[in-house]
């Protein structure tokens, strides 16, 4: 399995910086209550973000923190843990990566080694290891991703494009006005074009103004895998008239 961290496929964005706060004791006991606020920038004061992440399926783990210089927490999934995106659509360990935003519900945890009793060599004791029987990523959504986005820049690989959001689904929307987005496309990606409807990525230009939703990681402002992208008359950049479906459509 591979180990994802900051330069995984989600994680292309900045390093989490700037965070306080320490680790909580009691981590028998449901670590955050579950809601759907939180800022762009920020973890809020209950979520924990996310360090690496060992493999794709459970069971696996994943490495959490605090903050920069809090201690790590190694946390077990379990085929049976449950893990929910932003407004509880479902998801699975695939879509967790470095740098997210997550709140644990974790059973009780597994007790750290201790230094035999048959030496006097100092041992520092085990990470912490909790089993978790919830994880909620408040960092990615499917729901209110829907955006049309200036094109500024397409990847020479047609790997991917980037975009300055000119109109998003308002407050719950993963992406600001005006913000940048990575997309992430490949070279037979469908863009339903002007003129074109069967097009691809290869047709696409700076300054084009395209419609589309999809996997979104609020942090690192990427779209993964968009769906039903489709060119605007500049003069609709600013107006949004489709929406996003259920949180609950795959990646």
């Amino acid at each position: 399995m591979s180990l994802r961290t900051g330069i995984s496929r989600m994680g292309r964005f900045a390093a989490v910086a700037g965070m306080t706060g320490v680790l909580v004791a009691g981590l028998g006991m449901p670590v955050a209550s579950h809601a759907a606020g939180g800022t762009h920038k920020n973890a809020a004061s209950n979520d924990w973000v996310v360090v690496s992440v060992a493999g794709d399926t459970a069971p696996t783990s994943m490495v959490v923190q605090r903050g920069p210089n809090s201690r790590e927490v190694t946390v077990d999934i379990s085929p049976s843990t449950t893990i929910v995106r932003r407004f509880n659509g479902k998801s699975d360990p695939s879509e967790l990566s470095a740098g997210d935003h997550v709140q644990i519900t974790a059973l009780t945890p597994v007790a750290a080694a201790t230094t035999p009793a048959t030496t006097t060599t100092t041992v520092a004791p085990a990470a912490p290891v909790i089993t978790a029987s919830a994880i909620k990523d408040n960092s990615i959504q499917v729901a209110y991703t829907q955006i049309n986005g200036r094109v500024v820049f397409v990847g020479r690989g047609l790997e991917r494009m980037v975009v300055r959001v000119t109109a998003n689904e308002g407050s719950n929307a993963a992406i600001h006005l005006n913000d940048i987005a990575t997309v992430d496309t490949t070279s037979t990606t469908p863009v339903d074009l002007i003129g074109k409807p069967n097009g691809t990525m290869a047709d696409v230009r700076p300054g084009m103004v395209l419609t589309f939703y999809g996997l979104t990681n609020r942090e690192g402002h990427i779209v993964f895998a968009p769906h039903d992208i489709t060119q605007l008359l500049p003069t609709s950049a600013k107006t949004l008239t489709k929406a996003a479906p259920s949180n609950n459509t795959p990646k």
